[in-house]
């Protein structure tokens, strides 16, 4: 039934111009209401059954229902850009040798994520418009969309962990969210990398030029 209550809480919202999703929330609150108000235990049974029924059903489609019923769908942009990104697609996954592979294996790691993270800040902001989304976690989604849940919440700023190192800016030291902070590091690694690349083509360059002078001596 608390399920319930959340997917008529966010299909029927006033502001929405879903007909669908609406009709949905009214039939749904229309059997919730019908199972409270209920005569006797036996009538109660059978309406509980039949809303429970229903809800469930509409459940085992949450990935294609309306509006934010679906806790993930309201992160599906950063979802889609996220996928667009990944740091499998690096060429130097699998044959990194030697130095400069292995950091350049690193530069195209650092450069996806930094991408990632500052397509992430222009994403609109996820608004949750339900009390009742947290406490479905444990009971109606798996393991694995609980943590997707999480941690898209802990990019967006919307939640932090009390683990986590509270970082403040330079202005008026007021907390950054964790993807500022993350882009923050991330920028210093990338930074490093780099560092490490110069010295390599330098050491290189010189060797390069050691050699051809030695080459020209002999002669």
């Amino acid at each position: 039934m608390g399920l319930g209550k959340h997917l008529v809480s966010e299909l029927g919202l006033e502001n929405s111009n879903d007909t669908l999703g609406r009709w949905m929330a009214h039939h749904v609150a229309e059997l919730i209401a019908a199972a409270k108000g209920a005569k006797n235990k036996a009538q109660r049974a059978v309406a509980e059954e039949r809303a429970v029924k229903t809800i469930l059903k509409l459940w085992e489609h949450r990935t294609t229902l309306p509006g934010h019923a679906y806790p993930l769908a309201q992160f599906r942009e950063i979802l889609d850009l996220l996928s667009k990104l990944i740091p499998a697609a690096n060429p130097w996954y699998r044959q990194a040798q030697g130095e400069r592979q292995q950091l350049s294996l690193n530069l195209f790691n650092d450069l996806t994520q930094l991408t990632n993270l500052l397509l992430s800040l222009d994403v609109r902001t996820p608004h949750f418009t339900s009390a009742h989304t947290p406490k479905l976690l444990g009971d109606f989604l798996s393991p694995e969309e609980g943590d997707v849940y999480i941690t898209l919440r802990r990019l967006v700023g919307l939640e932090t962990n009390a683990s986590d190192p509270v970082v403040s800016t330079n202005s008026g030291n007021k907390e950054e969210t964790p993807a500022i902070c993350e882009l923050r590091h991330r920028i210093a690694l990338t930074q490093k990398h780099l560092d490490s690349l110069l010295r390599v083509l330098d050491r290189r360059a010189d060797s390069g030029r050691h050699s051809h002078e030695g080459s020209a001596s002999a002669e």
